[in-house]
Order: C-alpha cells, then structure tokens, then sequence
C-alpha cells in the first residue's frame, strides 16, 4: 500500500474521529444543561476517572499512554 493511500485512511479516521467528538460535545453539553438546572455541579472528577478507566481497559493499542496524552492535551 502507498504513502498516499495509506494518508488518505488516516484523514478519513480522523474525520470521523472529529464527527464522533463534536456528537459527543453536544451531548456532554446537554447534560451541563441538566445539572445546571438541578443545581449540581458541572465537573465530575470520578466521572471522568470512571471514563478513563473504561476506556483504558478497552483500549487494544499497546501503548495506553496514548490516552494520557488525549487528557493532558486540554
């Protein structure tokens, strides 16, 4: 397979990567929404501990610092 060929893959994953972050964006905004308007607060640190561990153990790339830097990166 070609360089070429094998960017364009990688542009096409990542299209669909931003596609599925904007989705997910939109509804972690709704559930902003939500706890606003019961009063909690918008942070969850266990939540999103919950969320990497989760992810973490799913994950099949070798190098699982990968997820590390995705959180670090903001």
């Amino acid at each position: 397979m070609s360089l070429k060929v094998l960017r364009k893959k990688i542009d096409n994953i990542d299209s669909r990567i931003l596609k599925l972050l904007n989705s997910r964006a939109y509804v972690a905004s709704q559930i902003a929404k939500l706890k606003k308007k019961y009063g909690q607060g918008i942070y969850s640190p266990d939540r999103e501990i919950q969320i990497l561990k989760r992810l973490k153990a799913k994950n099949k790339v070798k190098k699982k610092r990968a997820l590390k830097r995705i959180r670090n990166s903001s």
